[in-house]
């Protein structure tokens, strides 16, 4: 800390606007294909909403999900810091403290979530213990393999890939990802049911305790890039969790 008597300092106060919205969405460095598809769903009725930039306010700590009065909320992001794999406190995670108080339900949407938590690369395994375990039910995974899907279907009678057990949900790397799809396969643990599905392996999955979560290890908002663009099932996808 300088003690020169000149020296300036600001600090800027920042504090939700609508701290009784059912749903905090949480954008972390996704840029402006997330804006669309947050964007639709805040243009619904059904739901009220909040929103938090990871980025714009220099991160995201554990008193932030609990300031507020929602019961949901949905994290979208591009390697997300406070989502760990492995070791966590409860009480000192961003995201496990708010779960830990029951009757929460939280959506995690990253293609780059073990990669930035340290993973090695190709097959991994998770346990009890381990927040991707505790929190999503994920037992395995396979960290940037050589071989992903762009192309997801949903599993007939799904609380969330039901609508694309026919035709598949599409995203668009070339134009999202710069060519490369980074899209991890996952193995959900028996307690989880499978959401999506492609020729390389399984990529959501949803699990139930005393919260409801539901992981994503591709990005659904790159489908923005595409001519049919999905609006319905999101809205779907909200309705499962039923935020109140």
């Amino acid at each position: 800390v300088s003690s020169n008597m000149e020296d300036t300092y600001t600090f800027e106060i920042v504090e939700f606007s609508n701290p009784d919205a059912e749903i905090l969405f949480v954008d972390d460095n996704m840029g402006d294909r997330l804006d669309v598809m947050f964007g639709y769903l805040a243009s619904l009725e059904s739901y009220s909403y909040e929103y938090w930039s990871v980025s714009d306010n220099k991160g995201i700590d554990k008193w932030t999900p609990i300031m507020g009065n929602w019961n949901t909320i949905i994290v979208a992001g591009w390697g997300v810091a406070a989502m760990t794999t492995r070791d966590y406190t409860v009480n000192d995670n961003p995201y496990s403290q708010w779960l830990s108080w029951g009757d929460r339900n939280l959506v995690y949407m990253d293609q780059d979530y073990f990669y930035a938590q340290g993973e090695e690369a190709g097959e991994i395994t998770f346990a009890p213990g381990d927040f991707a375990y505790d929190i999503f039910g994920i037992e395995g995974g396979n960290n940037d393999p050589d071989d992903a899907d762009d192309s997801f279907f949903g599993e007939a009678g799904s609380a969330l890939g039901d609508p694309w057990s026919g035709d598949p949900y599409v995203t668009d790397p070339d134009l999202a990802y710069g060519g490369r799809s980074w899209h991890d396969q996952i193995t959900g643990s028996s307690s989880t049911e499978l959401q999506f599905t492609g020729d390389w392996g399984d990529y959501a999955i949803t699990y139930e305790d005393v919260w409801k979560t539901a992981y994503f290890s591709f990005d659904p908002s790159a489908n923005c890039y595409q001519d049919s663009f999905y609006y319905e099932p999101w809205e779907e996808w909200v309705l499962y969790l039923a935020p109140n």
